[in-house]
């Protein structure tokens, strides 16, 4: 066991480990006994901090998107052209290439847990509302073809967190490059192929 850790430094240790294995295993192997043995800590120090798994995890989530508010702000700025989408969307590749591991196991674990679910749909929700205003006002500077915004900022939401976690989530990742080219090419052939 560690040296007597202060309630920051355990908590932040408790995190810490939760992260690296959710990185490196699926939801369904997470456990409090592993999460404490990876800390280092005793089991009882976990409930000090975090009442069970779906509670640690929900705050993984919130740790990382920190980073995912600004990629959304970088991405919804960009759709105005295809290069500038190319731009935006690197950073949603770059974001999965740090974060899908965790991402790919916060979805497993929205499947199974309700606190998890809300979390995590609200991540996804935050990621479309941005894809949504940059489509928006895109199509107000008349750079977009007549398309619906919402249902399309949800379908292309949906393409890229299905693919980036398949392509980023796991190890070993594929190539980002690749990655972005795929992305980028449904992307712009949806936005900007009838565009007047």
């Amino acid at each position: 066991m560690r040296p007597r850790l202060s309630a920051v430094e355990a908590r932040s240790a408790i995190l810490s480990a939760a992260d690296g294995l959710l990185r490196s295993g699926p939801y369904r192997d997470l456990s409090v006994d592993g999460v404490m043995a990876e800390a280092g800590l005793s089991r009882t120090i976990f409930y000090r901090h975090f009442s069970d798994l779906p509670e640690l995890v929900v705050e993984l989530l919130r740790e990382v998107a920190i980073d995912l508010v600004a990629v959304t702000d970088q991405l919804k700025d960009s759709i105005s052209t295809p290069e500038d989408l190319r731009k935006g969307l690197r950073y949603s590749v770059e974001f999965f290439v740090v974060n899908g591991p965790l991402v790919r196991a916060v979805a497993e674990g929205a499947g199974v847990d309700i606190r998890i679910d809300r979390g995590y749909q609200g991540f996804l929700r935050h990621f479309s509302a941005a894809i949504d205003d940059g489509l928006r006002n895109s199509k107000k500077l008349g750079l977009l073809a007549d398309l619906d915004i919402s249902a399309t900022a949800d379908a292309l939401n949906v393409l890229n967190e299905r693919y980036l976690i398949r392509a980023l989530g796991y190890s070993p990742q594929e190539d980002a490059d690749r990655v972005l080219e795929v992305i980028w090419t449904i992307w712009s052939r949806t936005l900007f192929s009838t565009s007047s």
